[in-house]
């Protein structure tokens, strides 16, 4: 992991800025939150969404799920699409089509264009998470030596999809996902620069 890179800089602008920028082209987001943890390395963060007017909220480092609630609480939203701090290169008309897929049917849990199988490069991951789908997965409880993942989240939607979730998926027409758009190592990092 590359510590710090939501600040880390591209052409002298904090990655996190470069995510907030790009998602603004969308036509589908109602607005744009962080969901950073309360932990003291996340001061940071928390300090920059303050002094640049993007909206936030803190919660528990071990527990995405329940920050990512919180998140969607304070937007007062019906379903939230995930994007994490590592990918100033992601697509808002590409998240737009996702959210499309959605709105068609708001009967679906979840919507992404990583799961079942990852097809667009690594960094342009997308997931669209419906208020009731999320909250499966906040309040399942650990079932019988199964442990219930509450940090990587969607580990648990792509683990129970047929029992608890439905689920759609968005394939690019040509399978390039062996690349890696994303700032998650030093070089690629180097690589986002460049581009």
């Amino acid at each position: 992991r590359l510590p710090g890179k939501v600040l880390r800089l591209v052409e002298g602008i904090p990655t996190i800025w470069r995510i907030v920028q790009r998602l603004s082209y969308s036509q589908r987001l109602s607005g744009i939150i962080v969901a950073c943890s309360e932990n003291p390395a996340d001061d940071r963060i928390a300090a920059y969404c303050s002094q640049n007017r993007i909206a936030y909220v803190r919660g528990s480092e071990a527990a995405v799920d329940q920050r990512l609630l919180l998140a969607l609480d304070k937007m007062g939203a019906d379903a939230l699409v995930r994007v994490t701090a590592d990918c100033p290169l992601v697509d808002p008309y590409l998240l737009d089509t996702l959210v499309n897929v959605w709105l068609a049917d708001t009967s679906l849990d979840y919507v992404s264009n990583v799961w079942p199988n990852r097809t667009y490069p690594d960094g342009l991951d997308l997931e669209v998470i419906s208020r009731g789908g999320l909250e499966i997965i906040v309040n399942h409880e650990d079932q019988e030596g199964e442990l219930w993942d509450h940090e990587a989240l969607t580990t648990n939607v792509w683990k129970y999809a047929v029992m608890l979730f439905r689920i759609k998926s968005l394939d690019h027409t040509e399978n390039l996902g062996e690349l890696r758009w994303t700032v998650d190592r030093p070089d690629a990092l180097y690589f986002v620069r460049w581009v």
